[in-house]
């Protein structure tokens, strides 16, 4: 990997009114790695990527991607520049078809709807259903291709889990480790387990600040660290 890393955070803060969500939040994501942010609700997990992405209001420190100082950008400035956000509430185009969504994200360039048939095989007979009639999993999957079939340098990922089976958490995972070494990605995530198999590195949060980091071998290593700021067992 590049010694440059592709995102860096130096010390963000950010508020929610009068609320100090973010406390000089500092990290480092190198390109083609995938990077988990860990914590408790409520630690400003998703208020980081939101920041990144230019929703929310950086009000000191630096937010530098490909060497770029890109704090204070607008939301459609930083996704030219080259990132995308799959947000929690996934934002696919409803009334529009899979095949319509997947087109629309990537410019209608040929070739798009094999691309995301070959992260997500189950999307092939859903292609002409429109979005307000997928299941919660077949919503997240295509909310996750249209991000990435728009072929950007980072796309952030928020809680892309919740309240989906098993069986389509693999797929995701399966996908995501397609992509490693190709894609960076920085993802937000409730489940312990699944992000030690997905992700390479771990920030994990506490009080809108970074209060640890390392490797998944590092967490399983540290099982009272993660029970301390996660609550769960490792």
């Amino acid at each position: 990997m590049n010694d440059e890393p592709l995102l860096e955070l130096d010390s963000i803060h950010a508020y929610y009114g009068l609320s100090h969500v973010l406390q000089g939040v500092s990290l480092k994501v190198q390109p083609g790695s995938v990077v988990s942010l860990m914590g408790r609700n409520g630690v400003g997990k998703s208020t980081t990527l939101k920041s990144v992405f230019g929703i929310v209001r950086v009000t000191r420190g630096r937010v530098v991607f490909r060497g770029e100082d890109m704090t204070g950008l607008a939301a459609h400035v930083v996704a030219r520049r080259g990132i995308a956000l799959v947000p929690e509430d996934r934002r696919i185009f409803s009334s529009l078809t899979v095949r319509e969504n997947i087109l629309l994200a990537a410019g209608s360039r040929a070739g798009a709807v094999d691309e995301v048939l070959a992260w997500f095989p189950t999307l092939k007979g859903y292609l002409g259903r429109t979005g307000d009639r997928l299941s919660g999993g077949e919503q997240q999957m295509l909310a996750i291709a249209r991000a990435l079939v728009a072929r950007p340098a980072l796309v952030l990922i928020d809680e892309p889990l919740e309240g989906l089976a098993p069986i389509i958490a693999e797929r995701i995972a399966q996908a995501l480790h397609g992509l490693r070494g190709k894609t960076t990605v920085v993802l937000v995530e409730q489940n312990l387990k699944w992000l030690m198999d997905v992700a390479d590195y771990h920030y994990v949060m506490d009080h809108g600040r970074i209060v640890q980091h390392g490797t998944s071998a590092w967490l399983r290593a540290n099982p009272a660290l993660v029970e301390q700021y996660l609550g769960v067992a490792a």
